[in-house]
């Protein structure tokens, strides 16, 4: 994950983006009587709900003076991708095939606003909290057969089981100043073991043994590893980064047998498909390849 200070500006009226944000619930001013009583009233929204005609994300777009197609269509002309290397997304626009509209990928199932998050700036940090847990920040989660594990900001990286009491152990893979976790996946080996992957700003991949609580490999590269993703038969490892090319490596040597090029900017997600023939990564050039 790069580094990155700068920000983008909106590219909506003010006061319409003002208002919608007041009804989207995202505002500061959660005092509003009137904020509130939106938010109470579209805290869930259930698949019936959308079927009746309700907006996925609670926003009553009535109150507006304009149309979520017209929102989005505004926010997709004005809106300024972030990338790493200049004019990518322009160049891949000309090399790919665009995607193509009315094809349904996903069914809408639940959403909640009852839960409050906290935004942290993921490039932004508050400084090193060596002196323990406590204010960790959280950049990453994976849960899968009753494990859970957290990444955090300084490269915390905390795992409990979901049936059992207290947390089962807690590291710091890296005391890297910018060794933010940025991905982790949990698999099971061959043997039965439950291992997860760790992928860091600080160019490293590590493999932990959650039986032992101790890492058993550790993996480094030339870019900071933004994801990876492990081949279905367990063999392969899948690494995408702060570099416009990949790799496909060994996951017991961390070798490498086959370089991936094609991208014109940074990648930051990967998944293999079930056939363990093929692999998507998707990357700041605004494309899936």
């Amino acid at each position: 994950m790069s580094q990155y200070d700068g920000g983008l500006a909106g590219v909506y009226p003010e006061e319409e983006d003002d208002r919608l944000a007041d009804l989207a619930g995202d505002s500061d001013y959660e005092d509003d009587e009137y904020v509130q009583s939106i938010s109470k009233a579209s805290e869930d929204t259930s698949a019936m709900d959308v079927l009746k005609g309700k907006d996925i994300q609670g926003i009553p777009w009535e109150r507006l003076t304009i149309t979520r197609d017209g929102y989005r269509k505004s926010r997709l002309e004005g809106y300024a991708n972030f990338e790493n290397i200049p004019n990518s997304g322009q160049l891949s626009e000309k090399l790919c095939t665009p995607v193509e509209k009315g094809q349904l990928y996903y069914e809408f199932a639940h959403n909640t606003r009852s839960v409050r998050p906290t935004i942290f700036h993921f490039q932004k940090h508050e400084g090193n909290f060596y002196e323990g847990f406590y204010r960790t920040h959280v950049s990453t989660l994976a849960v899968k057969n009753n494990l859970l594990v957290a990444g955090g900001f300084q490269g915390e990286l905390i795992c409990k089981f979901l049936d059992r009491e207290g947390i089962s152990y807690c590291s710091k893979s890296t005391h890297d100043d910018n060794g933010i976790t940025n991905c982790l996946e949990i698999f099971e080996k061959p043997s039965g073991s439950v291992h997860f992957l760790a992928s860091n700003n600080d160019c490293g991949l590590r493999d932990f043994d959650m039986e032992k609580f101790q890492m058993c490999n550790h993996f480094h590269f030339d870019w900071a590893v933004n994801h990876t993703s492990l081949s279905p038969d367990g063999k392969i490892i899948a690494v995408v980064g702060d570099n416009p090319d990949g790799v496909l490596v060994d996951a017991s040597s961390g070798k490498v047998i086959h370089e991936l090029s094609g991208h014109l900017d940074y990648s930051f997600a990967s998944a293999w498909n079930p056939d363990g023939r093929t692999f998507a990564t998707g990357n700041q050039d605004k494309t899936c390849r």
